[in-house]
């Protein structure tokens, strides 16, 4: 069981470092291969990870601004769910677990309102 717990990590982490590599060197601005959100194809409502790519795209090259102003969620949850796979055990704790999801959900909503201040939270 463990050999092929690593096996699955080692591809995790390959392929995640691939994707890494090729969203640095082909930015979604770019080419615009890197796929769409379902989400907003279909309905044009922003998803909560809707500028994600865009986000991570920007913080790989250094650009802070760009990447909250693609998804201000997107840095949060990179920590959050580094936390989460270091300290395993707080994924027991059902206050924070609802807590996330009611943020990820509140994010959802307050990102498609057409109103200002909500509108700076679409993707830009």
């Amino acid at each position: 069981m463990n050999r092929r717990r690593i096996i699955l990590t080692g591809i995790a982490i390959v392929g995640t470092a691939t994707v890494v590599v090729l969203l640095y060197l082909f930015p979604p601005e770019e080419f615009p291969y890197w796929p769409k959100c379902l989400l907003y194809q279909t309905t044009g409502l922003y998803c909560p990870g809707c500028g994600c790519t865009r986000a991570l795209a920007a913080l790989l090259h250094g650009d802070i601004h760009k990447c909250f102003s693609s998804n201000i969620l997107f840095i949060p949850s990179i920590l959050m769910a580094v936390i989460l796979l270091l300290f395993p055990k707080l994924m027991k704790i059902r206050c924070l677990i609802w807590t996330i999801i009611t943020i990820v959900v509140l994010f959802f909503i307050l990102r498609n309102l057409p109103w200002q201040p909500f509108c700076l939270l679409a993707p830009h």
